[in-house]
């Protein structure tokens, strides 16, 4: 990881996670998982493992000075939420052996199968099948176990729910960096409505489109912020109209193209 490959280095840590019961050094393994997720986007799993890191490791800043992991540190602890700093202060923490990591589960180990979700009322499907992709990445935590059918439904289904909870504001907020991807499943699965709502959304950021990088997608925000640009009226499209279609074309995406969900 220090050397850039971070791809290389995660794979390194969950096989000895998953190979030994007990490990050294978790301070650097919550950090570095973090660190991995956040770059990569997917932000609520970073700060699952930085939680995990203040409540559950006793003295991990002195740790993480040793091995100079400090300056990563300092660039995420502010994603941290405000309560766990009462956390860090009680001294009668978990053993460290028993902290859960999150682990993905093979389609035949979660609650349903796909052939009992697919034979699912319409009304029940979607939310039938986010389960069972939650279970299968750990909850967000390992998409690429997905395939390209699995992980287009993932990226919808996962911005239904964030607009669904916190807008748009939220929803680019945290999960910015996936907007192009899921624009571009609208697309391939004929939802015109939300392609136009998602080109009206674009065009709020400067250049007419929204930026790659998590910190450029939350500094352009914070200066729409400053400028009294919102995203009420989107949402409000969304949530009046757009939601239905969006909804009606996705489960006629998954039942299309059910023999490529497992």
């Amino acid at each position: 990881m220090e050397s850039g490959d971070f791809e290389a280095g995660v794979a390194c840590m969950k096989t000895v996670v998953a190979c030994f019961s007990y490990m050294d050094h978790y301070a650097i393994f919550y950090l570095r998982m973090a660190q991995y997720h956040i770059e990569n986007g997917n932000t609520k799993a970073g700060i699952n493992y930085l939680v995990w890191l203040c409540t559950e490791v006793a003295d991990f800043e002195a740790q993480l000075a040793m091995y100079n992991l400090t300056e990563v540190w300092e660039k995420y602890k502010s994603l941290v939420p405000s309560e766990v700093p009462e956390l860090i202060a009680d001294e009668k923490r978990k053993p460290v052996a028993s902290i859960p990591i999150p682990q993905p589960k093979q389609p035949d180990e979660c609650s349903q199968t796909i052939d009992e979700i697919l034979s699912l009322p319409e009304a029940d499907l979607l939310s039938g099948l986010s389960t069972h992709l939650g279970e299968m990445t750990a909850n967000g935590a390992i998409l690429n176990c997905l395939n390209k059918w699995e992980r287009n439904f993932y990226y919808v289904d996962e911005m239904c729910m964030e607009v669904n909870s916190g807008g748009f504001e939220g929803y680019l907020y945290y999960h910015g960096t996936h907007f192009a991807k899921v624009y571009q499943v609208f697309s391939q699965i004929g939802a015109e409505q939300m392609v136009q709502l998602m080109e009206r959304i674009q065009c709020k950021f400067p250049r007419g489109r929204v930026p790659k990088s998590e910190e450029a997608i939350q500094n352009a925000m914070d200066r729409l912020e400053e400028k009294g640009i919102d995203f009420e009226d989107e949402d409000e499209l969304y949530y009046s109209s757009v939601e239905k279609e969006l909804l009606d074309r996705l489960s006629a995406y998954v039942l299309e193209n059910r023999k490529h969900f497992r």
